[in-house]
């Protein structure tokens, strides 16, 4: 990878006004606001500027209708208008990467022969083999590219649900009855929940971790949460999480 965690630029250009800059290179990033963060946010997404405004306005420290975001005339660049009582605000909105590469090209194998690759790469596109062999003699050969993102989705007012991965189930069920009604705040907490029960799980701890963020977050649905992995479950085609319910909860 070429940089782990770069993080988007905040300069606070007035008061009430800042400008949001995201490098190509950062594909999911979080912001913060006095302490409190949003979800995933994904430059690439065709809605980005609404995905972050969205975001924001579901924050408690901002709520609805508490910044307007707007896309500029550069790529990964936005400005941020806060509203209402924060309008003369100087606090500025705190930006993190998760996880990034610039938008990736591919490599496609054409006529006879061997092609060698004996060295680690930073390389993250797809690769084609229409004719002829590649020698891959470096597990990084071809590059990493950024980690999978699973998403869960949680159906039903009630019942428990455990969580299995790659052969290990969490030993305790986690019941839904706390976090209803679902609300921003609930949502939050059941991520926490749901992150604890899979970080618990020896098929994860051995080899890494994942961060899981509640959808909510950044306006999203209510019940689904995104599943980041870390560590070297980050460079793997990892398998599904899967889960086990009971009393009319269901999962996807």
């Amino acid at each position: 990878m070429q940089d782990l965690n770069p993080a988007p630029v905040i300069t606070v250009t007035g008061p009430g006004t800042q400008t949001l800059t995201v490098a190509p290179n950062i594909t999911y990033f979080t912001l913060s606001f006095n302490g409190v963060t949003t979800g995933l946010l994904d430059l690439y997404s065709p809605t980005v500027a609404a995905d972050i405004q969205n975001a924001l306005n579901a924050l408690s420290v901002i709520g609805p209708g508490g910044v307007t975001v707007a896309a500029t005339a550069t790529f990964g660049v936005f400005s941020v208008t806060f509203n209402g009582a924060l309008a003369t605000t100087v606090t500025p909105i705190i930006g993190t990467g998760v996880s990034g590469s610039f938008p990736a090209a591919s490599l496609t194998k054409l006529g006879n022969g061997t092609v060698v690759f004996p060295n680690a790469s930073n390389y993250t596109g797809e690769t084609y083999i229409n004719q002829g062999a590649l020698n891959i003699q470096n597990p990084s050969a071809l590059g990493n590219g950024a980690p999978e993102v699973q998403e869960l989705i949680i159906f039903g007012p009630n019942g428990t649900f455990t969580l299995g991965f790659n052969g290990s189930t969490s030993a305790t069920p986690i019941d839904i009855a706390p976090y209803n009604p679902i609300t921003v705040a609930n949502a939050v907490a059941l991520a926490t929940a749901i992150q604890n029960a899979l970080n618990a799980l020896p098929s994860i701890s051995s080899m890494g971790s994942v961060t899981v963020t509640a959808l909510a977050a950044e306006g999203g649905n209510l019940s689904a949460f995104a599943v980041v992995f870390n560590g070297a479950l980050a460079m793997i085609n990892v398998p599904q999480i899967s889960a086990t319910t009971t009393g009319g909860k269901s999962m996807n």
